[in-house]
């Protein structure tokens, strides 16, 4: 999937990059599969933010 370890340790919930050995066995089908969830919920709030941004703008214009 091209992410780097911190944005996978943050997917998964861990607190550091210590544990991501484990994972790196998985595979990227299985972990896309396991973040799937966590990754539509962030793309939503980063959805929301961006419109909320595109308003501001025309508010300004």
């Amino acid at each position: 999937m091209h992410v780097d370890d911190v944005t996978i340790a943050k997917l998964l919930g861990h607190a550091n990059t210590s544990n991501l050995k484990h994972y790196r066995k998985v595979g990227d089908a299985l972990l896309a599969n396991e973040t799937r969830q966590m990754r539509n919920f962030m793309d939503e709030i980063l959805t929301d933010v961006i419109h909320e941004w595109e308003g501001d703008r025309n508010i300004i214009k």
